[in-house]
């Protein structure tokens, strides 16, 4: 059993996704019809543009998405691999959105409108960032922030990424306090992520207002493979669960180390990441050890794996052969 995973903000940077674009008809196809829906030339910020103006929100969202989604285009047309090939999706924070595409729940047109509407509105509040904590347990960081929020400095565990890993959102002022902190509990390392908001909060409610209303009328399918949610960390395929869960993501946590053991416990013996960097392969590593990873960032990466695929498609085998090559 296989399953596909996808980043989320943090994870982009400048030059993303070109070779695809040089390389395919269909992948500028699908960013032309990108473009044309947002109003605004994505593939210039992504090729061309300076990473603070990447950085930005509602920059930063669609081009993540069009990423995984154009390396999603080119495993169908170029190699056949459908979304049915998938036994399970999840994506981190923004990437759960191209899960929900690539999983039936919502249609292309669909998942850029709310992406649209939900960059915009989390761009509204600037007031804060996150920082990502190395070597402590969530539940030492749990009780770190217990004592902060007592002390009137209000943070928010905002990722459950690994055994680790945790990220925390805060005031931009209260980062460095949180670091300090953290140092002296024993984290090896504490890093100030390159997002604009303190995502994943009770920060962003005002922005889970703005967003909640095109989300509510928004109709939800059922998917064709089962989708791991970030706010239950569990797997799901009731369509009015996933929109619910859709909703409370913006302010809650991300469960993601959760979602990485529910997709193991499925029996999920290989993870590819598709999209920008590698992040998430790497979280699995610690998370899920004994799972196979495999990270779709680059065309090289991806012919090779694609003809790999191919050649099990060609055998009719039950499962692919995936542990014939590491990208």
């Amino acid at each position: 059993m296989i399953g596909a995973i996808f980043p989320g903000q943090g994870s982009q940077h400048v030059g993303m996704c070109q070779d695809f674009y040089e390389q395919f008809s269909g992948v500028r196809l699908l960013f032309q019809e990108i473009e044309d829906t947002l109003h605004f030339n994505l593939h210039r910020v992504m090729f061309d543009g300076s990473e603070e103006e990447l950085r930005a929100t509602d920059k930063a969202q669609p081009a993540l998405f069009a990423t995984s989604v154009a390396i999603a285009h080119v495993l169908s047309q170029e190699w056949g691999i459908t979304s049915n090939h998938w036994s399970m999706m999840a994506g981190h924070s923004l990437g759960e959105y191209t899960a929900l595409h690539l999983s039936g729940v919502l249609s292309f047109t669909q998942t850029l409108e709310l992406i649209k509407a939900r960059g915009q509105a989390m761009a509204t509040i600037t007031a804060g960032g996150m920082i990502a904590v190395i070597g402590l347990s969530c539940d030492v960081l749990n009780g770190m922030l217990a004592d902060f929020n007592q002390q009137e400095v209000p943070c928010h565990l905002a990722n459950d990424n690994s055994p680790q890993q945790g990220v925390i959102s805060a005031a931009s002022a209260h980062l460095p306090l949180i670091a300090q902190r953290s140092r002296e509990l024993g984290a090896i390392k504490s890093v100030i992520l390159n997002v604009s908001g303190p995502f994943h909060s009770t920060m962003m409610r005002g922005a889970q207002d703005l967003f909640t209303p095109l989300l509510d009328i928004m109709p939800f399918c059922l998917p064709v493979c089962t989708v791991v949610t970030n706010f239950s960390g569990k797997d799901q395929k009731n369509p009015m669960v996933i929109k619910d869960h859709a909703r409370q993501q913006m302010t809650n946590s991300v469960l993601w180390r959760q979602s990485q053991l529910t997709m193991a416990a499925s029996g999920l013996t290989h993870v590819v990441e598709i999209g920008a960097g590698k992040v998430l392969s790497g979280l699995a590593k610690k998370t899920i050890p004994h799972v196979q990873t495999y990270v779709l960032n680059s065309v090289d990466g991806i012919k090779q794996w694609g003809v790999m695929w191919q050649n099990y498609l060609d055998a009719a085998q039950k499962e692919p052969p995936l542990s014939a090559v590491a990208i």
